[in-house]
């Protein structure tokens, strides 16, 4: 567990400093991290100056604030506890996207990228074109077709000759394939979409035969 300490010296020059780099030992329970990151800061006397903790969003981290306040009287975790912005802003973006769903909108989260074949396109294109088009589809559609480039690198190769082709002024080591969104790491989502969207035309003409037209990016 990393401890990092963030604070204005007397020439009010913000300055960061590693605390602590602990290993884990044993369960990852907030009770354990708890003790883990009071003994860091006690080793410092840093009890009384305790502004903030900031940490992601998950209910151990929460549960590890909670129980600062029985080891450090000073820690108040309703006032001091600060959840992480970009995580904060990272959920809520994640389930706005999928209250945007047309119909019935388990049909579409349950099929996550990681239930679907990379052995085979066919089995890819069971997302139509048309109208009512889900915005939380044209995700999964292009994370489909981008995990499937990813797991074969002949059809990947084809994928990148076609942009090249396309965009022949493109430098020859920019990166052209597209990128799967993967929904722990923040703003993997949106650099998704931008970069199908800056090959959008590639794409299209990538996917122009018959049993690959579905994941045409129409809809961008």
């Amino acid at each position: 567990m990393a401890v990092t300490c963030h604070y204005l010296d007397e020439t009010f020059h913000l300055t960061t400093l590693l605390l602590g780099l602990t290993e884990i030992h044993g369960d990852h329970s907030g009770t354990s991290l708890s003790k883990l990151l009071f003994g860091i800061i006690n080793r410092y006397d840093l009890e009384r100056k305790i502004i903030c903790i900031t940490m992601d969003n998950t209910s151990v981290n929460q549960k590890m604030c909670s129980k600062m306040q029985d080891l450090c009287q000073e820690f108040i975790a309703r006032k001091q506890w600060l959840g992480f912005m970009a995580h904060t802003i990272h959920l809520a973006a994640r389930d706005g996207l999928k209250a945007l769903a047309i119909g019935s909108p388990n049909s579409t989260q349950n099929k996550s990228e990681d239930t679907v074949s990379q052995t085979s396109i066919e089995n890819l294109i069971d997302i139509p074109d048309g109208q009512d088009i889900q915005y939380y589809s044209i995700i999964l559609q292009i994370s489909h077709l981008a995990g499937f480039l990813n797991q074969s690198p002949q059809w990947r190769d084809k994928s990148n000759t076609t942009v090249k082709l396309i965009y022949n002024d493109i430098k020859p080591t920019k990166a052209t394939n597209l990128l799967s969104h993967v929904c722990t790491r923040w703003n993997s989502t949106y650099d998704m979409l931008v970069r199908a969207l800056i090959h959008k035309e590639a794409h299209n003409q990538f996917c122009s035969p018959p049993n690959m037209q579905s994941y045409q990016l129409n809809a961008l």
